[in-house]
């Protein structure tokens, strides 16, 4: 599942699709798009959600782009 990572720590602190979009200045629909795999943040999506939410938490684990399985 794709970024399986940013999805779960999404969940865990409550933050929804349409929250996250509202800090990307993108639509909730763009939001729920590339979590899924249909597309991919920029590195610029990604530090902003990183900034806003999970200052903690390494890029790279949430990030990391996994396959699905067929």
């Amino acid at each position: 599942m794709p970024y399986i990572n940013l999805k779960m720590e999404l969940m865990k602190s409550n933050i929804t699709n349409e929250e996250a979009a509202s800090v990307l200045k993108l639509q909730a629909e763009d939001v729920v798009d590339k979590l899924s795999g249909s597309g991919r943040f920029t590195i610029e999506e990604a530090m902003c959600l990183k900034t806003a939410y999970f200052p903690h938490l390494p890029l790279e684990y949430l990030f990391v782009h996994t396959k699905s399985q067929p």
